[in-house]
């Protein structure tokens, strides 16, 4: 059963998430600070968390980067008031996966957690199906596919998509769930040319609530784990006019 994180302060909302998330057999725990979400994270097992912006004891965007930075990949859905382009832009940034506005109605809310869960979950029954290693492109076997086997080799780095991470001589990076299945669809057709909005389809889904504006952010972040210089990326590149692609090397 899925397990939802709540970190809000409003104690209204967060009992109308939980009542939402409750009819669809999702549970929730509940907390009002961010200051013992770390712990929290390493002692229960959660799905997903739902992270309030403006916390009592410090900052949701503050959290969610602290989060990734110990290793934690489960979707992060931010949940505020403030509808700036600029604040969604920049809790992206730091590694969360989705962006809801207060005030938000049930319907939307539903989706947009479910749409988080479905895809964790493809990814672990991929996993269960054929053993631990076999995930993501794992479990493509097809002659001459760049996805063949566990792994992408591009240059000192390396995608293992089962493990959810790249290795490159500095240590290894985790990949978020969306950047894990961003790059899932980039690796299955290398060099191909795909438009942010076609991006947006095949990786948030045709019924995600959302703006194809998303796209750009993650891949500025995915160039930061994948390229020498994000700057000036050799791997994941745009193609002006077109949109993006992963240039994987030719064997």
């Amino acid at each position: 059963m899925a397990h939802v994180l709540i970190v809000e302060d409003d104690d209204d909302i967060a009992s109308a998430v939980r009542d939402h998330l409750a009819r669809e057999a999702i549970t929730c725990t509940h907390t009002r600070r961010c200051g013992n979400v770390l712990d929290m994270l390493q002692t229960q097992a959660f799905s997903a968390i739902i992270l309030d912006v403006m916390l009592p004891d410090g900052s949701g965007f503050d959290l969610c980067r602290d989060i990734r930075a110990a290793g934690h990949t489960l979707p992060i859905l931010f949940m505020t008031a403030r509808s700036e382009d600029v604040d969604e832009v920049l809790g992206l940034g730091l590694g969360g996966d989705d962006y809801i506005t207060k005030p938000f109605t049930s319907s939307s809310l539903i989706a947009r957690v479910k749409a988080q869960l479905r895809r964790v979950q493809s990814y672990g029954e991929a996993a269960s199906s054929t053993g631990p290693a076999a995930a993501g492109v794992a479990q493509r076997q097809d002659t001459g596919s760049a996805s063949q086997g566990r792994t992408v080799a591009l240059g000192t780095r390396c995608i293992d998509l089962a493990a959810g991470e790249i290795t490159s001589p500095d240590g290894n990076t985790n990949l978020t769930a969306r950047e894990r299945a961003l790059l899932e669809v980039l690796i299955e057709h290398p060099n191909q040319v795909f438009t942010r909005d076609r991006l947006f389809d095949l990786v948030w889904g045709h019924d995600h609530y959302g703006d194809p504006g998303t796209v750009p952010v993650h891949i500025r972040r995915l160039r930061e784990k994948l390229e020498d210089d994000p700057s000036q990326p050799q791997w994941l590149q745009t193609v002006r006019g077109l949109g993006y692609r992963l240039r994987v090397p030719r064997t």
